[in-house]
C-alpha cells in the first residue's frame, strides 16, 4: 500500500499487507483524513459483509498531506510479482477485482 507524506524525502509510504486468501469476496477499504498530522485507516478482510466500521487492519499516522485535496486516484493489483509470488503461483492464477466502491462520507462494508 502507498500512500502520501511530504515528510518524507520520496513523498510517500509504503507497506506490504499480507491478502486474505480464501475464495470468495475480500474487501479492501481505506479512510483517509487530510491534513498536517493526517491519518490513513485501513481494512482489508474477506469477513462478510458489515454496515458498521469494525477496527481496522491497519493505520498510518502524521502524514503529512495539506497541500492536497484527497484521493485522486486508486489503483488496484500488484506493483510487481515478488519472488513468493512468482514460485508459487502458476499462469493460470489470476488476481482480479469484480466490483469498486467509492464514497466519501459512510463505511462501504460490502
Amino acid at each position: 500500500m502507498f500512500v502520501g507524506d511530504t515528510n518524507q524525502g520520496s513523498q510517500y509510504q509504503t507497506l506490504d499487507i499480507p491478502l486474505p486468501n480464501q475464495a470468495g469476496a475480500n474487501r479492501v477499504e481505506i479512510d483517509l483524513v487530510t491534513g498536517a498530522a493526517a491519518t490513513m485507516k485501513y481494512w482489508v478482510t474477506n469477513a462478510s459483509a458489515s454496515t458498521t466500521e469494525g477496527a481496522p487492519t491497519g493505520t498510518f499516522t502524521n502524514l503529512a498531506n495539506t497541500g492536497w485535496t484527497g484521493v485522486d486516484q486508486v489503483a488496484l493489483g500488484f506493483s510487481t510479482a515478488n519472488t513468493f509470488y512468482r514460485q508459487n503461483f502458476t499462469n493460470t492464477s489470476y488476481v482480479y477485482f469484480d466490483q469498486f466502491d467509492s464514497r466519501r462520507q459512510t463505511f462501504i462494508g460490502h
